[in-house]
């Protein structure tokens, strides 16, 4: 085994490498028109949101998958969150807006502009809106009234946004760094650049991250840290002495998921495969690390149902993927 650089990549040179590939059989749904850019589900679990490039929004019924709305945002979309309550739905996308809708009705409850594109979305716990800017820029707002509570200088575009289960801090990337809500103070916390994806664990302990570096981080809080490195090793061909050698380069993970129960992680990139990890106390559990096949091209988005039966996965080859956990 050699290890290489490849276009700034890890690199592994492989003989005969062959990942556990344990796909379970999904639902596949093919309502949207063009790639699919993010999945959120509602907090009881009851209805899925998805969006794409045409500007659409799909809400769903969980376990039917039928839309019982078909929502346009007027853009490309980029993210999707449900308010705590499950009321309301946020919609961010490449026309400088973010949109309030109302669930029950599909009716625009608020349209708020910005000076330059809102990227990321997470509601906090109390129900306050968080809005992550290009311009570096992440943005309190009170969602009663649409009004800026408060304003925290990032200095780089806010590419994903998450909010700790207290509601006491925010983690923005990339770089990742952690902000004090309340103060909007930059808090301590690990290394990661983290570009494409951010999500905390539901104890508060732990951080996921999509690396654009390749693969995914498991980091840690208390103490900070990196607790596992999780790799989406894609094979390919490299030229060698006697033809082209089988080469195994980490892709980055442009999605990233943790269950509620915090018993699994899941991610997907380029690579086009949904990758889920069970999490043990320590350590992921790469004996058991499942590979889904199906989608055609890039992994867009990857969501937890909130009482963990389901992962669902949103790809820009236009599927929403409904993978039932065992």
């Amino acid at each position: 085994m050699t290890r290489l650089a490849f276009a700034g990549l890890p690199v592994l040179l492989l003989a005969g490498f062959s990942a556990a590939q344990q796909a379970v059989e999904p639902v596949v749904l093919r309502d949207h028109r063009q790639g699919v850019t993010s999945v959120a589900f509602s907090p009881d679990g009851r209805l899925l949101a998805s969006t794409d490039l045409a500007g659409v929004i799909l809400i769903r019924r969980t376990g039917s998958w039928e839309p019982i709305r078909r929502l346009r945002h007027g853009s490309e979309v980029y993210a999707v969150a449900f308010s705590p309550d499950g009321r309301r739905l946020a919609t961010t996308g490449g026309d400088d807006r973010v949109i309030i809708w109302m669930v029950a009705t599909g009716h625009v409850e608020r349209t708020l502009p910005f000076p330059d594109r809102a990227l990321a979305l997470a509601f906090a716990p109390n129900g306050d809106l968080l809005v992550g800017g290009q311009g570096g820029e992440l943005r309190i707002v009170r969602l009663t009234d649409g009004t800026i509570q408060r304003r925290i200088a990032t200095q780089t575009s806010i590419w994903s946004v998450a909010v700790s289960p207290d509601g006491g801090v925010a983690a923005t990337t990339g770089p990742l760094r952690l902000w004090d809500l309340a103060t909007g103070a930059r808090v301590a916390g690990p290394s990661s650049y983290g570009l494409l994806g951010v999500v905390y664990a539901p104890d508060g302990k732990l951080i996921m991250t999509g690396e654009p570096v390749g693969g995914a981080s498991i980091l840690s809080l208390d103490p900070p840290g990196r607790r596992d490195t999780l790799h989406l090793w894609e094979q390919k061909p490299m030229p060698g002495r006697a033809g082209n050698d089988q080469v195994s380069v980490d892709m980055p993970a442009s999605a990233v998921a943790l269950s509620q129960r915090g018993n699994y992680a899941a991610a997907g990139g380029s690579d086009r495969i949904v990758h889920l990890w069970p999490l043990l106390p320590s350590k992921a559990d790469e004996a058991n690390h499942q590979r889904l096949l199906g989608h055609t091209m890039s992994v867009t988005a990857v969501a937890f149902s909130p009482d963990g039966k389901w992962l669902v996965s949103g790809s820009l080859d236009r599927t929403v993927r409904v993978w039932a956990l065992r």
